[in-house]
Order: structure tokens, then C-alpha cells, then sequence
């Protein structure tokens, strides 16, 4: 299996069955094999799925994160667990940054300055975000 696509439901509608702690069952048995993941509408994982997906799914090329509203949260922006945030984005980026050729994050993160220079700095292949 090189390609994995977890929730998508309808318009409007967001999946909260799939925790981080199902995300971890899951990519533990499957990360290592796959070069697409892609979670969509996943109101349920938090910013923890950073360390999941850099942990298990080291040869990823291409990462989804659409719709995952709880992911990074505008109102954590202002807070000491924006940092947390921003240190597990970095913490990925470092472990899959270097093949990372794609990433979508719509809906799911405020692109601030401090992103984008993590994204530059251990991603240094992204061609392709927002949609893939």
C-alpha cells in the first residue's frame, strides 16, 4: 500500500471517530509503507498526529491534512501551546521533510511566518501546497 486516505465525509460534515490514538494503531502497521497520506474532515486529532506521522510514515511524499480543525487552532496562536504546536510541526518536518514533495493544509492551520520558515527550512523539495 503506497497511499492512505482516512475520513472525507460529506459537505459539512467532519469524521471525530478517528482519534490520535486510532491514527497511532493504524499508522503503526501501515506508516512505513506508504509515499501518500492524506486525513481529511478528522475533527478529532490534534496537533499530537505531527509526532504520529513523523514517527511511522518516514518515507511519505506527499501528507493531507485538510478539514483536521483541531490540528492548529487560531485560538492557540496567542498561547504558550501554540509553541508546542509549532515545535511538533518542526519535529516532522525534520522527519519528513527532506522527501516531502506535497502538502495541503487547507482548513486545517493558520499559515503563520513561523510555519512557513519551518516549512522552508526541512522541506526543501515542496513544490506542490494546498492541494494535491
Amino acid at each position: 500500500m503506497h497511499s492512505l486516505t482516512l475520513g472525507g465525509v460529506g459537505y459539512g460534515q467532519h469524521n471525530s471517530f478517528i482519534n490520535d490514538s486510532a491514527l497511532h494503531h493504524i499508522l503503526f502497521r501501515l506508516g512505513a509503507q506508504l509515499l501518500r497520506l492524506s486525513l481529511v474532515k478528522l475533527e478529532a486529532l490534534t496537533s499530537h498526529t505531527f509526532q504520529i506521522v513523523g514517527q511511522y510514515c518516514t518515507q511519505l511524499t506527499e501528507l493531507g491534512l485538510v478539514s483536521c480543525s483541531n490540528m492548529i487552532r487560531l485560538d492557540l496562536i496567542q498561547t504558550a501551546a501554540y509553541d508546542e504546536v509549532q515545535l511538533e510541526l518542526m519535529n516532522l518536518m525534520r522527519a519528513i521533510g527532506l522527501r516531502l514533495t506535497a502538502l495541503d493544509i487547507r482548513y486545517s492551520a493558520e499559515v503563520s511566518d513561523p510555519i512557513l520558515r519551518t516549512l522552508g527550512r526541512y522541506a526543501p523539495r515542496l513544490t506542490r501546497s494546498d492541494r494535491f
